[in-house]
Formats: structure tokens, C-alpha cells, sequence
């Protein structure tokens, strides 16, 4: 017994989501801080910058997306994928890493995709968004006699930002304060998924560059060489089978990898 969300793709429609943290934003218990480079995920009043996210298990398909590094998981545009491709998302409140995994200490939340035949087609996805934001999307997928099922999304973004003042820093040899040109950020991500019977092979990556406007950790005010890149990809390879009501085997294989460079 626990307190359980779905977000159903009618909600994402109707309220035009594009990111895990504006999903977020909307549910009974969450709230999100950003600080112009990551968004942070806070539950019932939780919420440390240090914590980096890695106090909620984040699952695609049921696969692990925190990286092993600090734990830490994508909640905007560094996750990369389009909420059109959503099939729902299921969000359960408290500690369940006895029964998930590590990481689940606030919350879990398992982002489920489409599968090909409920898309049966192709479907493009423009976007046009405030400070100059462009994005396109691509939804396919198509089930096959043999049970084949074939489902596949990808989405590439440029945002070039707004210029932001900051009053700490307002003088004449710090540009008054004003950060020109450094709110930008680029991104694209893909994620596919083969299935037929008991055999499932997905696979999803994600690369995402932000500019840095804030200065943060003792940099160079206004200088347009700080930047962060962050890239996330797995590979899996899952088989389940039930012989009888008390038998069954499953038996799963994955690859992941996790990128960060920073110039600062």
C-alpha cells in the first residue's frame, strides 16, 4: 500500500508538457528548483542541491537511469525524450529501494514509451518556443505479422536563451551584470525498442550542451567558454517466460554509459 500517480498521454496533451519537470511541477508533493544549468526534484519539503536528484530511482522501461557516478537522474532537456512517445508515467511516493533498487528513497518514477502498435505510423513533431527555442520530434512504429513489434522516438533542441542580470555582479567591469548570449543550450536523444514475444532489445542516448550564465563555482562572470555537456545511453537485452503459475525465468543483459565534461 502506497500513494501511487499516472500521468496518461491525455494529460501531456492537455497540458503540453515537454519535460519530466514540468510533469512534475503539477503533482501533490513535488517541486522543482533550477539553477539555469540542472532542474532539481524536491518531495514533501526534501530538496539539497548536493542531494544532485540521487534520492529518486528514475526508470525507462523499467531500466535504471541513474548514473553510477553519484546517482544523480535527467529531469529536463539532459534526459532527451519526447513525452509524446509516453505511453504514462507512473509515479510511487516513498522509500522502495528494498524492492527497486538503490536510489529510491523519496520516490520512484517509471517512464513507460508506446509500443509500435499503438503508433502504427509515423508522426513529426515541430515545436517553436519562447527565447528563440527550436525542436523537432519523430514518433514510429509499427507491429508486424510475426508479432514483431518495432517502435522508435527522437528529438533534437536548440534553445539560444535570454540574456539574465545578476545584481551581485553589477559593475562596470563585470558587463553590469548582465550575461549575454549564455542561457543557451542544445540536446538531442533517441530511443528504440525491438520486441517479439518474450524477447524485448531497447536502446536509448542522449547528449545535451548547456551554456552556464550564473558564474557558479568561482568562474569567470559573462565568459561564453562555460559550458556543461552531459551524455546517457544504455543498451538491454531482456527474456521472460512463465512454463506454469509457479515457473518462469527471466533473464536480463544490459550495457550503460554515462558522459560529463565541464569547461569552467
Amino acid at each position: 500500500p502506497t500513494s501511487i500517480t499516472i500521468i496518461t498521454p491525455e494529460l501531456i496533451r492537455r497540458y503540453g508538457y515537454q519535460t519530466l519537470d514540468e510533469v512534475l511541477m503539477s503533482i501533490r508533493g513535488f517541486y522543482i528548483c533550477n539553477d539555469r544549468n540542472y532542474s532539481y526534484i524536491g518531495v514533501r519539503g526534501f530538496n539539497r542541491h548536493a542531494d544532485y536528484n540521487n534520492r529518486i530511482l528514475l526508470l525507462i522501461n523499467g531500466h535504471t537511469m541513474n548514473e553510477s557516478i553519484y546517482g544523480s537522474v535527467a529531469a529536463g532537456n539532459d534526459l532527451g525524450l519526447c513525452l509524446s512517445a509516453v505511453e504514462r508515467i507512473e509515479i510511487i511516493r516513498g522509500p522502495c529501494s528494498v524492492l527497486y533498487g538503490t536510489g529510491a528513497m523519496f520516490a520512484i518514477i517509471n517512464i513507460i514509451t508506446k509500443k509500435g502498435n499503438s503508433v502504427d505510423g509515423i508522426s513529426l513533431l515541430p515545436l517553436v518556443g519562447s527565447y528563440r527555442k527550436l525542436q523537432g520530434s519523430i514518433i514510429s512504429g509499427k507491429e508486424f505479422k510475426n508479432n514483431l513489434d518495432f517502435f522508435t522516438t527522437g528529438t533534437l533542441g536548440d534553445i539560444k536563451g535570454q540574456d539574465l542580470y545578476f545584481e551581485e555582479y553589477d559593475d562596470p567591469s563585470t558587463n553590469n551584470g548582465i550575461a549575454e548570449d549564455l542561457d543557451w543550450e542544445k540536446y538531442h536523444g533517441v530511443l528504440t525498442s525491438v520486441s517479439q514475444n518474450n524477447l524485448i532489445v531497447q536502446g536509448y542516448m542522449n547528449s545535451r550542451k548547456k551554456g552556464v550564465p550564473t558564474a557558479s563555482w568561482e568562474t569567470i562572470f559573462n565568459d561564453k567558454r562555460y559550458e556543461t555537456l552531459d551524455e546517457r545511453g544504455f543498451l538491454e537485452f531482456s527474456y521472460s517466460k512463465d512454463f506454469n503459475p509457479n515457473k518462469n525465468i527471466a533473464l536480463r543483459g544490459y550495457y550503460d554509459y554515462y558522459i560529463y565534461k565541464g569547461l569552467y
